[in-house]
């Protein structure tokens, strides 16, 4: 298990951050007449501290998830997704459109086994917790890992000979295997401390894509790829992203071509920055966004997937991180938990990202000297 004090610092650092809410939208009172009622369920414990956070109230959020270790130290449900399985050999767990009709892993022996894991969260966790599978397969027989569709190409690429990269389309009932486990419940299975986090690069994208896609870069300038806008469907999106508008005090760095990385809706801000090379239709995947980034000079991305996909691949990035930042991006000033090429610059105001913008340019200006 998680070593108390180690529990304590994930705690302490108030883990998944949560926008601000109307005090008419409160939550509060009604988890807090729950609780009476079920005094020892901790899963409403950390649905009472978010809450507190949703409103701005920290010392409450933190007293509450202290509460929750108080009654059983060994709970850490709030840090690297761990996830309590009660399922029994008999029961089963619905997985997307599948079921899964053998036992959960739980820890035991898997020297003569096969164990399937499986994403649930966002490409970002997967990108982030996928470092994990290679620690798994040095006490299994074999692993296999359904990713979402987007990250096939580059799994498959960088676990070639390790892990078996299962399409997510296929059928659970024609794959063979022993037990299951979420990739996001793998710290807490192979009982990982914050000690033993390698920062190193763990993934990885073939030559000649990265050749292909250096052919679409200047060879004589500094070349930077940016990304401003994280997934809508994210319910700290509001906080993580930003506008194009936030980079432009960046624009009239000499010698530099900026270059957008960015996905989705967000595009149709380049309309007005001509100066900008809009990289997206060139990439299909995250193979293919790999594959611009092992040939840019430095990635500035707000921090969502692409910070972790940057991070994995050893590029040089600066993460764009707001002041409520969450336990992804635990660390010190600029420094984090995870990544040894990503340098984490955090808001030191709510929302302001000019001044935090400031901080980058200067920072880059040093970079380029």
């Amino acid at each position: 298990m998680f070593q108390k004090n180690i529990t304590h610092y994930l705690a302490s650092t108030l883990l998944f951050f949560t926008p601000l809410a109307a005090e008419t939208d409160s939550k509060i009172p009604p988890l807090k007449r729950q609780l009476k009622e079920s005094p020892y369920n901790l899963a409403q414990y950390v649905d009472l501290a978010e809450a507190f956070l949703a409103e701005g109230k920290i010392d409450e959020a933190e007293r509450t998830y202290f509460k929750a270790l108080s009654l059983n130290p060994d709970f850490i449900d709030i840090a690297f997704g761990k996830e309590i399985n009660t399922w029994t050999e008999e029961e089963h767990w619905f997985f997307g459109n599948h079921f899964f009709f053998k036992p959960a892993w739980k820890g035991e022996d898997l020297r003569k086994k096969t164990i399937l894991v499986y994403a649930k969260k966002g490409f970002g966790d997967s990108l982030q917790f996928s470092r994990f599978l290679k620690l798994l397969k040095q006490k299994a027989q074999k692993v296999m890992f359904i990713p979402q569709k987007p990250l096939v190409d580059l799994f498959r690429v960088s676990f070639a000979g390790e892990v078996e990269i299962v399409d997510p389309d296929k059928k659970l009932s024609e794959l063979e295997y022993d037990t299951h486990a979420s990739l996001l419940a793998l710290p807490h299975l192979l009982d990982i401390h914050i000690s033993d986090i390698q920062k190193s690069p763990y993934l990885q994208i073939n030559e000649r894509m990265i050749s292909e896609a250096k052919k679409e870069l200047n060879p004589n300038t500094f070349n930077i790829g940016i990304v401003w806008q994280g997934d809508p469907e994210n319910i700290h999106n509001e906080d993580l992203s930003t506008s194009l508008s936030t980079f432009s005090s960046l624009f009239d760095l000499p010698n530099v071509t900026f270059y957008s990385l960015q996905k989705g809706a967000a595009e149709k801000e380049l309309k007005n920055s001509p100066h900008i090379i809009n990289l997206s239709p060139k990439i299909k995947t995250f193979a293919d966004t790999a594959a611009f980034m092992k040939g840019l000079d430095l990635i500035v991305t707000i921090g969502t997937s692409t910070s972790h996909l940057a991070g994995a691949l050893g590029c040089p990035t600066i993460a764009l991180l707001p002041q409520n930042h969450d336990i992804k991006w635990a660390g010190e000033n600029n420094d984090n938990l995870w990544y040894d090429s990503v340098q984490a610059m955090r808001q030191e105001e709510l929302g302001n990202w000019n001044e935090l913008m400031k901080r980058v340019k200067t920072e880059i200006n040093n970079r380029i000297r």
